[in-house]
């Protein structure tokens, strides 16, 4: 199951609001640069559900995600200690038929180190 039908669930469908988009998209134009700074940025405020929300839009706008994309997704959500979520996003890179690097694995491992989930 996809991570983002997951966190639907778990936030009972609720979608978050981002007006950061909308301001990213006027100023910087609407890219995969733009997406991925956006979760970055979510994911060091520690964030998760918003860098989560906003990989959900970048998927319902028909943007690709790319392994930057992914990373800063997994990023985000060890920090908000979802190292669950950050696993499944490491899990999808095979079906966006995407390589994971070392950073992608390191945030993965990170994850699941601060949650104590390293076993």
């Amino acid at each position: 199951m996809r991570p983002l039908v997951l966190w639907r669930r778990a936030t009972n469908g609720n979608v978050l609001f981002i007006s950061s988009l909308s301001y990213l998209s006027r100023h910087c134009g609407q890219t995969v640069t733009t997406w991925n700074a956006l979760i970055s940025a979510f994911g060091k405020s520690e964030e998760w559900q918003r860098a989560l929300a906003t990989l959900e839009n970048m998927h319902l706008m028909r943007f690709q995600e790319d392994v930057i994309t992914l990373n800063a997704a997994i990023d985000a959500c060890g920090k908000g200690g979802q190292w669950q979520f950050a696993l499944m996003i490491l899990a999808e890179f095979g079906a966006k038929q995407l390589e994971p690097n070392i950073v992608s694995c390191s945030s993965a491992v990170s994850a699941c180190e601060e949650a104590k989930e390293w076993q």
